[in-house]
């Protein structure tokens, strides 16, 4: 009972050693030298720019974001399919029809069904993430490309022709 009286009254007042700004703030008198006033401090975000990783730190980082991002789906497929191929190895029986058509007495997977659906699931999701690599890699070499095939030389300069005598000047 103590105990707990005790850290209610912490927990109580506890607020009261901070300013509104989150400062700390002791309280006794000037005389003993016991005010404290410290500034509070907020941590600023360290900017990073993308020039500061090389290509192909990023280009593992977005194939491990689409590779994380793909296995839900893969799973979902992965296991319709061992559904369906599980159905129809089994002459169409309603206790191995695939997940929408599943009746209360199905027959489960086994253990290897359910770890060989795993394994194609990442299979599956590795290999969007290399079809995205080769997608990517493949819009920057046509990028590089264009690039290269612009004739080097000055700026164009657009100037307007003034109208000859006679003419209407247009507006525009």
């Amino acid at each position: 009972m103590r105990k707990s009286l005790l850290l209610f009254t912490l927990c109580c007042l506890a607020p009261a050693g901070f300013s509104q700004d989150g400062a700390a703030v002791l309280s006794g008198s000037p005389a003993q030298g016991t005010i404290v006033r410290t500034a509070a401090v907020q941590p600023s975000p360290l900017e990073v720019s993308p020039e500061e990783f090389p290509l192909w730190a990023r280009d593992l980082r977005r194939g491990e974001i689409v590779a994380f991002g793909a296995v839900p789906f893969t799973m979902f497929f992965s296991i319709f399919a061992m559904d369906a191929y599980r159905w129809a190895s089994h002459d169409q029986d309603l206790r191995y029809a695939p997940w929408p058509f599943k009746a209360a007495g199905a027959v489960s997977m086994s253990e290897g069904e359910q770890f060989l659906c795993f394994g194609i699931a990442i299979a599956g999701a590795v290999t969007i993430a290399l079809a995205d690599h080769l997608i990517v890699r493949a819009q920057r070499a046509r990028d590089a490309r264009r690039l290269q095939e612009l004739p080097p030389g000055d700026p164009i300069i657009i100037r307007r022709i003034p109208p000859e005598e006679g003419e209407k000047p247009e507006d525009g």
